[in-house]
Order: C-alpha cells, then structure tokens, then sequence
C-alpha cells in the first residue's frame, strides 16, 4: 500500500504462516503471493527456530534459515534494524521474523526481513493457532511445551510429595516413573 502527500504510507498487515506455506507460494497480482491453500499475502509472520545463519560482510546482508514444524524458509536481513538483530542471534534461538515475499529462488519464495527479533515458543504457538483460526485448521497446533531448563514449580512439588510419601528406603526407576 503507498502513501501519498495526504497520509502517511501503510504496510500490509503481516500474515501468520508456516513456513511451508511461504515457500510453496506463488506471485500473485500486485506485490501478493497467494500460499498452495489459497492464502493471499503481501507480508508474512513466520516464528521458528534459526537454523543457520551466515553474515555476509562485503555485500552487508544476514542470510537466515527458519524452522518450524512444516518445514524452513530463508529470509534475508538487508536493513537495520533487522540486519543488526540478526547478527547477534546465536543458532537455534527462537525468533519472529516479519518480511516480505522475494520473487522465488528455484522454486522456493523467501522473505525480506522487515523485523527479526528473539522470541519464546509461547510466541510461535500463538502465531500458529492465529493462522489456524483465521485459515481453518490445516496445520496441527500442538501443546506448547516448557523450554529446556524451564519446570512447572506445582508439578515438581507434587512429585516430590510423592515421591516423600512412599516408604521406600530406595526407589526404583519404575517407583519414580510411576509417580
């Protein structure tokens, strides 16, 4: 959408997808894509987990791989602020990344990173069950599950508890598997 000397410029709204659906799309008219479930979209939102990543110095861009559960797309950092934020993710990070379509590369759409940012699996989650809301079901959202490191405090109490409460002088793998 372009501005003109009576308003300022808008963007495109940014469409949660999966990264499957970004790859497979196909131009459109205008600056839109459309995905394989007939999804049109001049902006997409993919979270993922950067697969890898490589900074090119000399032509001054960071080349990105996101993966989620449907599979990966690559978005180039060409800008700051998203060049910089790039270049300090580490691999593997949880990231948001908000870009728009390029013309596809064989065979596969990638994105022009507007925004990239560090995020948490909450964030991906709720990418994915905006999509579904909006799109219909066609990806499964599974559960959310706690990040490596990150326990439910009432559940660690609650197997403690249990495991206080056997009067067992030594427990057993299958004592704890049980509980």
């Amino acid at each position: 959408m372009t501005g003109d000397e009576e308003g300022p410029r808008r963007r495109f709204p940014a469409v949660p997808l999966p990264a499957a659906e970004i790859t497979a799309a196909t131009p459109a008219e205008g600056p839109r894509f459309v995905t394989p479930s007939g999804i049109p979209f001049a902006r997409a939102l993919v979270c993922g987990l950067l697969q890898s990543k490589f900074v090119n110095e000399e032509k001054n861009y960071v080349a990105m791989t996101v993966l989620d559960d449907s599979g990966t797309v690559e978005a180039f950092a060409f800008d700051d602020p998203a060049r910089s934020t790039a270049e300090t993710l580490d691999r593997w990070s949880q990231i948001l990344v908000i870009g728009r379509p390029m013309e596809p590369r064989e065979g596969r759409v990638s994105l022009r990173a507007e925004i990239v940012k560090p995020t948490h699996f909450a964030q991906e989650a709720l990418a994915r069950l905006t999509h579904a809301r909006q799109h219909g079901p066609e990806i499964e959202v599974p559960t959310p599950t706690p990040s490596e490191g990150e326990v439910d405090r009432e559940v660690l109490e609650k197997v403690y508890e249990a495991l206080l409460s056997m009067e067992e002088d030594r427990l057993t793998i299958e004592d704890v598997e049980r509980v």
